[in-house]
C-alpha cells in the first residue's frame, strides 16, 4: 500500500493550483474543454453585441 499522498496525482489538473491548472492545454480554469469555452466566450460576445445593436 502506498503511505501518504500519491506525488502524482496532481501533475495533470490541479484545479487548486495558482495557475487554474492552465499547466494542461486541454483544459481551461473551469476545467472544461478550450472549445467549451470559446465558445461560451463567442455567445456571450453575440448576446452583448445583439442589445447594443437592437
Amino acid at each position: 500500500m502506498v503511505s501518504g499522498p500519491d506525488p502524482n496525482r496532481w501533475t495533470e489538473v490541479d484545479p487548486q493550483a495558482p495557475d487554474g491548472g492552465v499547466g494542461d492545454p486541454k483544459t481551461s480554469r473551469l476545467g472544461a474543454p478550450s472549445w467549451v469555452s470559446a465558445l461560451l466566450a463567442v455567445v456571450l460576445l453575440a448576446v452583448v453585441a445583439a442589445f447594443l445593436i437592437f
